[in-house]
Protein backbone atom coordinates (compact mmCIF):
# COMPACT_ATOMS: atom_id res chain seq x y z
CA UNK A 1 0.00 0.00 0.00
CA UNK A 2 2.95 2.39 1.03
CA UNK A 3 4.20 2.18 -2.72
CA UNK A 4 1.22 2.76 -4.53
CA UNK A 5 0.78 5.81 -2.06
CA UNK A 6 4.38 6.73 -2.94
CA UNK A 7 3.65 6.02 -7.10
CA UNK A 8 0.07 8.12 -6.52
CA UNK A 9 1.61 11.01 -4.80
CA UNK A 10 4.72 11.15 -7.48
CA UNK A 11 2.16 10.94 -10.18
CA UNK A 12 0.52 13.90 -8.89
CA UNK A 13 3.13 15.77 -8.22
CA UNK A 14 4.09 15.09 -11.88
CA UNK A 15 1.37 16.27 -13.39
CA UNK A 16 0.57 19.50 -10.73
CA UNK A 17 4.39 20.96 -12.39
CA UNK A 18 2.84 21.02 -15.65
CA UNK A 19 0.92 23.73 -14.31
CA UNK A 20 2.84 25.19 -11.98
CA UNK A 21 4.77 28.17 -11.90
CA UNK A 22 7.70 26.66 -9.83
CA UNK A 23 8.75 23.63 -8.95
CA UNK A 24 8.58 24.28 -5.28
CA UNK A 25 5.61 23.32 -3.21
CA UNK A 26 4.26 24.06 0.20
CA UNK A 27 2.77 21.75 2.36
CA UNK A 28 1.73 23.33 6.29
CA UNK A 29 0.18 21.93 9.08
CA UNK A 30 -0.70 23.47 12.33
CA UNK A 31 2.71 23.07 13.83
CA UNK A 32 5.11 22.36 10.91
CA UNK A 33 5.77 23.23 7.17
CA UNK A 34 7.24 20.91 4.76
CA UNK A 35 8.67 22.60 1.33
CA UNK A 36 8.86 20.06 -1.37
CA UNK A 37 11.43 20.50 -4.69
CA UNK A 38 11.29 19.35 -7.84
CA UNK A 39 14.54 18.50 -8.27
CA UNK A 40 17.33 17.88 -11.85
CA UNK A 41 20.06 16.07 -11.23
CA UNK A 42 21.86 17.17 -13.96
CA UNK A 43 22.45 21.01 -14.92
CA UNK A 44 24.72 23.42 -16.62
CA UNK A 45 26.45 26.13 -15.03
CA UNK A 46 24.34 28.53 -16.80
CA UNK A 47 21.03 26.96 -14.70
CA UNK A 48 22.44 29.08 -11.66
CA UNK A 49 21.62 30.89 -9.90
CA UNK A 50 18.26 28.41 -9.13
CA UNK A 51 14.74 30.24 -9.09
CA UNK A 52 14.35 32.25 -6.04
CA UNK A 53 11.68 29.86 -4.36
CA UNK A 54 14.71 26.92 -3.70
CA UNK A 55 17.29 29.76 -1.82
CA UNK A 56 13.86 30.76 0.08
CA UNK A 57 12.84 26.89 0.93
CA UNK A 58 16.40 25.62 1.91
CA UNK A 59 16.67 28.28 4.15
CA UNK A 60 13.44 28.36 5.99
CA UNK A 61 14.44 24.50 6.40
CA UNK A 62 15.97 22.90 9.52
CA UNK A 63 16.38 19.80 7.87
CA UNK A 64 17.37 18.95 4.36
CA UNK A 65 16.19 15.62 2.84
CA UNK A 66 17.32 14.38 -0.59
CA UNK A 67 16.81 10.98 -2.53
CA UNK A 68 20.33 9.82 -2.03
CA UNK A 69 23.33 10.37 0.07
CA UNK A 70 25.71 12.17 -2.91
CA UNK A 71 29.02 11.42 -0.34
CA UNK A 72 27.94 7.06 -0.44
CA UNK A 73 27.33 7.36 -4.48
CA UNK A 74 30.74 8.97 -5.53
CA UNK A 75 32.54 6.93 -2.81
CA UNK A 76 35.59 4.10 -4.18
CA UNK A 77 33.40 1.44 -3.10
CA UNK A 78 30.39 2.36 -4.68
CA UNK A 79 32.09 3.21 -8.06
CA UNK A 80 33.82 0.21 -7.53
CA UNK A 81 30.56 -1.99 -7.13
CA UNK A 82 29.89 0.24 -10.07
CA UNK A 83 32.58 -1.38 -12.70
CA UNK A 84 31.79 -4.76 -11.29
CA UNK A 85 28.40 -5.22 -11.74
CA UNK A 86 28.80 -3.31 -15.11
CA UNK A 87 31.55 -5.50 -16.92
CA UNK A 88 31.05 -9.28 -17.94
CA UNK A 89 33.43 -11.50 -15.44
CA UNK A 90 33.06 -14.56 -18.23
CA UNK A 91 34.19 -14.67 -21.28
CA UNK A 92 30.96 -13.47 -22.41
CA UNK A 93 31.57 -9.81 -24.54
CA UNK A 94 29.41 -6.69 -25.88
CA UNK A 95 29.21 -8.45 -29.12
CA UNK A 96 27.70 -11.30 -27.87
CA UNK A 97 24.68 -9.65 -26.51
CA UNK A 98 23.83 -7.06 -29.36
CA UNK A 99 22.80 -7.44 -32.55
CA UNK A 100 25.45 -7.07 -35.61
CA UNK A 101 23.69 -3.48 -36.32
CA UNK A 102 23.90 -2.19 -33.05
CA UNK A 103 27.25 -3.03 -32.35
CA UNK A 104 28.88 -1.59 -35.94
CA UNK A 105 27.05 1.63 -34.27
CA UNK A 106 28.98 1.19 -31.17
CA UNK A 107 32.35 0.58 -32.72
CA UNK A 108 32.01 3.22 -35.05
CA UNK A 109 31.13 5.85 -31.89
CA UNK A 110 33.71 4.68 -30.32
CA UNK A 111 36.53 5.30 -32.84
CA UNK A 112 35.15 8.16 -33.57
CA UNK A 113 35.51 9.46 -29.60
CA UNK A 114 38.66 7.70 -29.02
CA UNK A 115 37.68 5.12 -26.93
CA UNK A 116 38.95 1.59 -26.90
CA UNK A 117 36.85 -1.37 -27.63
CA UNK A 118 39.10 -3.54 -26.02
CA UNK A 119 37.86 -1.45 -22.69
CA UNK A 120 34.05 -1.34 -24.10
CA UNK A 121 33.49 -5.27 -25.32
CA UNK A 122 33.45 -5.93 -21.64
CA UNK A 123 30.68 -3.82 -20.61
CA UNK A 124 27.20 -5.07 -20.04
CA UNK A 125 24.85 -3.11 -22.45
CA UNK A 126 23.82 -0.89 -19.48
CA UNK A 127 27.39 0.35 -18.46
CA UNK A 128 27.97 1.08 -21.81
CA UNK A 129 24.69 3.17 -21.98
CA UNK A 130 25.60 5.10 -18.72
CA UNK A 131 29.49 5.73 -20.22
CA UNK A 132 28.15 6.96 -23.49
CA UNK A 133 25.36 9.44 -21.78
CA UNK A 134 28.09 10.91 -19.52
CA UNK A 135 30.07 11.51 -22.03
CA UNK A 136 27.55 13.35 -24.08
CA UNK A 137 26.47 15.23 -21.32
CA UNK A 138 30.00 16.14 -20.56
CA UNK A 139 30.38 17.15 -23.96
CA UNK A 140 27.25 19.24 -23.83
CA UNK A 141 28.24 20.91 -20.61
CA UNK A 142 25.90 19.16 -18.57
CA UNK A 143 27.70 18.38 -14.79
CA UNK A 144 26.80 16.32 -11.50
CA UNK A 145 26.20 19.62 -10.22
CA UNK A 146 22.13 19.55 -9.87
CA UNK A 147 19.79 21.16 -7.65
CA UNK A 148 20.29 18.10 -4.92
CA UNK A 149 24.13 18.88 -5.35
CA UNK A 150 23.96 22.01 -4.68
CA UNK A 151 22.29 21.81 -1.23
CA UNK A 152 23.58 18.86 -0.08
CA UNK A 153 27.39 20.77 -0.43
CA UNK A 154 25.26 23.79 1.40
CA UNK A 155 24.08 21.57 4.03
CA UNK A 156 27.40 21.18 5.39
CA UNK A 157 28.68 24.86 5.14
CA UNK A 158 25.80 25.83 6.79
CA UNK A 159 25.63 23.12 9.34
CA UNK A 160 21.93 22.07 8.75
CA UNK A 161 20.87 18.60 9.43
CA UNK A 162 20.39 16.04 7.22
CA UNK A 163 18.76 13.15 5.70
CA UNK A 164 17.93 11.24 2.71
CA UNK A 165 15.11 8.92 1.13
Amino acid sequence: MKKFILVLFMSLLMAASAFCETSVWVAKTDSSTMYIGGTIYLLRQSEFPLPAEFDQAYNASEIIVLDADLAQLLSPEFQQVMITKGAYSDSMTLDQELSAEAYKIVEEYCSANGLSMTAVDKMKPWMLDLTLLAIELQRLGVSLDGIDAHYYSRTAEDKKSIQFL
